[in-house]
């Protein structure tokens, strides 16, 4: 079927927990689909985000499982926020900026992805919920 519930196949980046420290996936296998997108949902910080307290949503990739990952070029990300480091699709450093789901879609040739809830700062009085996605799509072969 061409329809798009039959085309996309969503796995848990990160499960949903309240991070006070830097969060990063288990790599995700993309053998079989060429492309994939990837959505990190930011609830409400327990602590207020500033220049000096952020949350970043990272992309890492490489051709093996279990090593070799390295921040993915920007070029190879679509919707990425510009202006970001490398791997970097969106930096929340405003207290306007959490409650919200951020996306990024991968065009890279690699075949594993990691997904990183980067927190830089103190998370005091109970951190903020983190919680990603990544869904594959763009099957090689239709199902």
């Amino acid at each position: 079927m061409r329809d798009l519930h039959n085309n996309l196949t969503p796995v848990v980046a990160l499960d949903p927990a309240v991070l006070t420290t830097d969060a990063t996936s288990a790599y995700l296998d993309l053998a079989g689909f060429e492309g994939a997108e990837v959505f990190m949902n930011l609830g409400a910080s327990a602590t207020s985000l500033s220049g000096s307290v952020t949350v970043s949503g990272k992309l890492l990739h490489s051709d093996a499982s279990g090593s070799g990952f390295v921040a993915v070029p920007e070029a190879e990300m679509l919707g990425a926020v510009a202006g970001t480091t490398t791997g970097e699709f969106f930096l929340a450093d405003d207290p306007t900026e959490d409650e919200c789901v951020h996306s990024v879609g991968y065009i890279g040739g690699k075949r594993y992805l990691k997904v990183m809830a980067d927190l830089t700062g103190t998370f005091s009085g109970g951190g903020i919920p983190v919680g990603a996605v990544l869904v594959k799509g763009v099957a090689r072969h239709e199902a």
